[in-house]
Parts: structure tokens; sequence; C-alpha cells
């Protein structure tokens, strides 16, 4: 690149042109330099490639962003109920864009998710379409979708070791089974109390160990044979 600028100004030499010429030439080529160089840059950093493990492209390996997409049934961007409980590894709250057409948004945190807390997307924040949590999250805390709304699948992934209380308490209109995965080791109380819509099976990890007070109360839709794997120790009161 260095040598292609020089190159550019020696022709200018050569053909007599003058020292304030010279100088817009100058900015000019710097000017048209700075946005191929950013460019690049912005594709080095932030490439969002994504493992084969993570087919909803959810975390990208090489900048290390989240990516949480959804779609909004009021053809409005999601905002969090309280963005401040969207944590990373080190408990901090993490920064994010949200960009929205369409009726499809995508929220990109700036590193990994791994917390999604308190009342996080309370009631009424809009969503529509299936919900797909992150492959970087550990953590649902209580009543992180609680009240809200929407029309798919819900889609936990391995990376999540525990569904607080209330978690999605009330939620409405999700489809298709619900897998709870082999890393949570507890469902809490009222996790999924109420959520009606579900029209495939219930299928309940190998490591949870308890499954709190109306756990599933009141959900409706399930087909099938419900099992209850050896691990769990515990069940609470209506937790079916």
């Amino acid at each position: 690149m260095k040598k292609i600028i020089l190159l550019f100004f020696s022709l200018l030499r050569t053909l007599g042109v003058g020292v304030h010429s010279y100088l817009a030439s100058m900015c000019m080529a710097l000017a048209l330099l700075s946005p191929m160089t950013n460019a690049f840059a912005e594709e080095v950093t932030c490439s969002h490639t994504f493992a084969a493990n993570d087919p909803h492209r959810t975390l990208c390996t090489t900048c290390k962003h989240t990516f949480f997409r959804y779609e909004s049934k009021t053809n409005k961007e999601v905002a969090p109920n309280k963005p401040e409980n969207l944590k990373g590894a080190d408990g901090q709250s993490l920064g994010f864009t949200n960009t929205f057409a369409d009726g499809h948004g995508v929220m990109e945190f700036e590193g990994p998710l791994v917390t999604i807390g308190l009342q996080a997307f309370f009631r009424g924040t809009g969503f529509t379409g299936e919900l797909i949590i992150p492959n970087s999250v550990t953590s649902i805390g209580e009543g992180a979708f609680a009240g809200c709304s929407f029309n798919g699948n819900l889609v936990i992934p391995d990376s999540v070791t525990s569904i607080g209380d209330a978690a999605f308490n009330n939620c409405r209109g999700f489809t298709g089974s619900l897998v709870i995965p082999n890393s949570v080791t507890s469902i809490g109380e009222d996790a999924f109390s109420v959520c009606r819509g579900f029209t495939g099976s219930l299928t309940i990890g190998n490591s949870v160990t308890s499954i709190g007070d109306y756990a599933f109360y009141g959900c409706e839709g399930f087909t099938g044979s419900l099992v209850i794997p050896d691990s769990v120790t515990s069940i609470g009161d209506y937790a079916f």
C-alpha cells in the first residue's frame, strides 16, 4: 500500500503538478484509502464466522460477539426491559446494538452473553417467531422472558445450566417440543407454568436434580411420554 502511494505522488511530480494541487491530491488519496483500510479492519476483526455446532449463528468465533435474532409482532425493535441484566462472564452488563428492518431484528452484544438475568425481557416486549437462546448463555434468570409472546420453537442450548424461577412463566405461542438439555441441573419454581401452545414432547435432561414448585403447572399441548431421569432428587408441589 505504501509503495502505491509513493508511486502515485512520484507520478504527480513528474507531470509538474504544483504544491497546492499536490497536497489536494494527497488529501483525496487518503480520503479514498481510509474507507478501504477501515473496511479491511472491520472484515478482519468482525468476520462473524460461526462454529458448525452453532447453526443459528449466535456467537462469532472471531470477535466473540453474541447475536440474538428475533422477530417483532409490533414491527418495532425489541427493547430489553432491563438491559443492565444482560451480562458477560465478568458479571458486567454488555453493550449492544439493535438493528431492525422489515420485522426482523438483531441484537449484537459486545462479547459473549452469559447471563440473561432478572426480568431482562419481561412481559410485553413484542416478540414473535421462535426463541433461540445464544450458545454462550449459561443462566436464564428469574422472570427473564415471563409474559412474552412468541410463535415457534423454544431452543435452549447445551451451554445453559440453570433456568430460574418464572423464567418463561405465562409465555404464549411456543410450539413443537421442549427439550431441557443435559447441561441443565435445576429448573426453578414456575419456570414454564401456564405456557400454552406446545405440540410435541417434553424431554428433561439427565443432569437435572431439582424441579421447582409449579415448574410446568398449567402447561397444555404436550404429547407422548414424560420421562423423569434418575438424576432428579426433588420434584416440587404441583410441578406438573
